[in-house]
């Protein structure tokens, strides 16, 4: 009988150092494919760092070149449709312009084209100019439409056009504030304000609180802008015969003085 309880004891502690062993390689298995998992993760967020990288300079050159094929570009409103051939829609074009005062060829345009689907509103034109310069003249002569339904905007992508809606209501709130704010492009810019004061010029008048009354309770300043004052005609007057007279006695007086002094 006591055969039988140790060989069951046996048993019983190699079962718990089975137990043990099973616990230790659970928790090595466990903690080896952790690390796996974390080493792949971390890697794979590496490359996914890159990746979103290259798409946001990807995005970034494609927004410049969209940028720099719109820079001549101009959309107006309001042209009423109708026409039938390119040449039609371009002459439209020139003739908005020339009620503009501006003069402006054919050749000084690239190309005209409606937007978007027809409806009962007329659709925004876009015209390209083959120059710069002539997009500048026309944004400097923009006030020369304020009394025609005809108007035009720069030429802007749908996401910059979703920006600039979202900063009008940031304008606002710094005009509340009696701030200057515009919109650059997508940006908003806010322009600082100086006050009136800041730019005064000092006061060329003479300070006279240094100058002390007299006995009258009046300033001294004629006084003493006067103390010390020689006037040039003073040295151009002809000298009387009693001026004469004091100065020939004065002469000889020094002559006597000369004569003593030398016996």
């Amino acid at each position: 009988m006591e055969d039988i309880t140790k060989i069951l004891k046996s048993i019983q502690i190699d079962l718990a150092e089975q137990k043990k062993e099973m616990k230790e390689m659970e928790t090595n298995i466990t903690k080896n494919i952790t690390k796996t998992i974390n080493d792949n993760f971390k890697t794979i967020e590496l490359k996914y760092d890159q990746l979103n990288k290259q798409l946001q300079t990807q995005e970034n050159i494609l927004d410049r070149i969209e940028r720099y094929n719109r820079r001549k570009n101009l959309v107006f409103f309001g042209i009423e449709e109708g026409e039938k051939t390119y040449q039609e829609l371009e002459s439209k074009i020139l003739y908005v312009i020339s009620n503009m005062n501006i003069h402006c060829e054919r050749n000084e345009i690239e190309s005209v084209k409606r937007l978007g689907r027809k409806s009962e509103k007329p659709r925004p034109i876009t015209v390209t100019f083959t120059t710069m310069g002539k997009k500048i003249t026309l944004l400097q002569n923009k006030k020369n439409m304020k009394n025609s339904a005809i108007y035009f905007k720069e030429d802007y992508p749908l996401k910059v056009l979703e920006k600039r809606k979202q900063l009008q209501t940031e304008i606002l709130k710094y005009k509340a504030e009696g701030k200057k704010a515009i919109i650059k492009y997508d940006k908003l810019i806010v322009l600082h304000q100086y006050k009136p004061n800041d730019y005064k010029q000092p006061s060329k008048k003479r300070n006279l609180h240094m100058i002390s009354p007299n006995q009258n309770g009046k300033n001294n300043v004629n006084q003493v802008s006067k103390k010390n004052k020689t006037q040039i005609t003073a040295f151009m007057q002809p000298k009387t015969s009693f001026e004469k007279n004091q100065n020939s006695m004065n002469i000889n007086k020094q002559i006597s003085t000369c004569s003593t002094s030398s016996i």
